[in-house]
């Protein structure tokens, strides 16, 4: 885990603010080391592949229809994989 993506818990300890009761802190990706005892860090896992690929279809279908993109949204589904920073 890189130092910026621990510097939240790491605050709110410094400042006294127990996690979770007094805060409750996430991350994305749900890297290895977020799972670690040190960290226990609540965190969703996101299919980066499929973000990009859903991304690179919006150009490419405006592109193909010559009509501009106008209110789209996309949705992928990601999953809640929740630890002690979120646990009451």
């Amino acid at each position: 885990m890189s130092p910026a993506s621990g510097w939240p818990l790491t605050v709110a300890l410094t400042r006294s603010q127990p996690v979770p009761r007094d805060a409750l802190v996430a991350g994305f990706d749900d890297i290895p080391a977020a799972s670690w005892a040190a960290y226990d860090l609540t965190t969703f896992v996101q299919d980066g592949a499929r973000m990009v690929d859903d991304a690179m279809a919006i150009p490419s279908a405006s592109a193909e229809s010559h009509k501009p993109v106008g209110d789209l949204r996309v949705i992928v589904p990601a999953r809640l994989v929740e630890r002690g920073t979120t646990r009451r």
